[in-house]
């Protein structure tokens, strides 16, 4: 999912703004090699956050209806709207 989520928000224009340390993902060594940047990039964005405090993304887990939804509403309110809260683009 975050492959997904960070393709969709660069198709908007988005970049994450700076890198987070691998040490804000609790589990980062699990992640297979070719999604890392990935991860990275969307907890950068704030597009996905982990479990828990200490940031667990959980890679072999299956993502719920819950975390799936709270992702594409974190990818619309962020990145449709702007601080007014009108849309920035139509579709």
């Amino acid at each position: 999912m975050a492959l997904i989520a960070v393709r969709a928000a660069k198709k908007m224009g988005k970049k994450a703004p700076e890198t987070v340390s691998t040490d804000k993902i609790a589990d980062y060594d699990t992640v297979d090699s070719y999604y890392k940047n990935y991860v990275l990039e969307a907890f950068s964005m704030g597009l996905i956050t982990g479990y828990d405090e200490i940031g667990t993304f959980g890679p072999k887990d299956t993502l719920t209806r819950e975390q799936g939804a709270m992702i594409a509403y974190r990818l619309i309110y962020y990145y449709l709207y702007d601080q007014t809260g009108f849309k920035k683009i139509c579709f």
